[in-house]
């Protein structure tokens, strides 16, 4: 029905987590979705490559595209339900997810160098209990794994596109543009044009 149609924005349809992964690791990405693959190759008791796995990419969204949605998951993690992700310390986007019966609860976030996402969940659907959210539960998990994930790593922020994106002052009140009389601003990006 179109009813159940307008709902898939919201999440209502079944997706496995590495579906969910692997859409986000476009953002990160710039806009080319990656193929995954579990072996990177096989190699007999002599070191002899037996089979290998390449990397399959493909064009899927413009860069300032993904630029515009980072910042958007960003604010998730800055403002918003994954505010537990800031203990990472460096740049990161995600978004949090919990079903309306608190059956599932998920966190997909990415860095500029690593997408990784986190479902806590039983398989025979029970519930989790009263407000175990994807923020209270799936994003902990998340932030605990990224941090060992990306120790030694250097601290890298997402790479602004050199064109396409316009940032704008926006009142936080009316969420127009901020004028003299705004109070409390903020700055937001958005496809030129």
């Amino acid at each position: 029905s179109l009813i159940n149609t307008f709902s898939l924005a919201l999440g209502s349809s079944d997706v496995t987590l590495l579906e969910m992964v692997r859409a986000f690791a476009v953002f990160a990405n710039k806009g080319i979705k990656t193929e995954p693959y579990y072996i990177i190759k096989i190699e007999d008791k002599d070191g002899r490559t037996i089979e290998s796995n390449k990397t399959v990419e493909e064009d899927v969204l413009s860069p300032q595209t993904c630029y515009v949605l980072t910042s958007l998951l960003k604010g998730v993690v800055q403002h918003g339900t994954g505010a537990y992700a800031q203990i990472l310390g460096r740049p990161c986007a995600g978004k949090t997810g919990t079903t309306n019966d608190f059956t599932d609860a998920w966190f997909i976030g990415y860095t500029p160098q690593l997408a990784c996402g986190v479902w806590v969940g039983y398989d025979n659907h029970k519930k989790l209990g009263y407000k175990m959210t994807g923020g209270a539960i799936a994003c902990p998990v998340w932030t605990d794994f990224m941090i060992d994930a990306l120790a030694g790593q250097p601290v890298m922020d997402f790479q602004v596109p050199s064109s396409g994106v316009t940032f704008a002052r926006i009142d936080s009140h009316t969420g127009l543009l901020a004028t003299a009389e705004s109070k409390k601003t903020y700055m937001e990006v958005y496809l030129s044009g």
